[in-house]
């Protein structure tokens, strides 16, 4: 075997090393944004409890 043959082999093997790694990449990527959504939808119940503690403590202001 010579270098022109084995150089293919080689440069395939990378090839497909290089093509596992972004499928892993994008893998973490789709995660990272499905994690993204759970504390985007997570804050925006903490705002709304925060709102409705507000009004309830505003209400008690009015009473005393």
């Amino acid at each position: 075997m010579d270098t022109l043959d084995v150089c293919p082999s080689i440069l395939n093997s990378y090839l497909l090393t290089l093509d596992g790694s972004i499928v892993t990449l994008g893998r973490y990527l789709l995660t990272l944004d499905r994690l993204h959504a759970t504390l985007g939808g997570s804050v925006a119940r903490l705002d709304r409890c925060l709102a409705k503690l507000d009004g309830c403590l505003a209400r008690l202001d009015d009473r005393v």
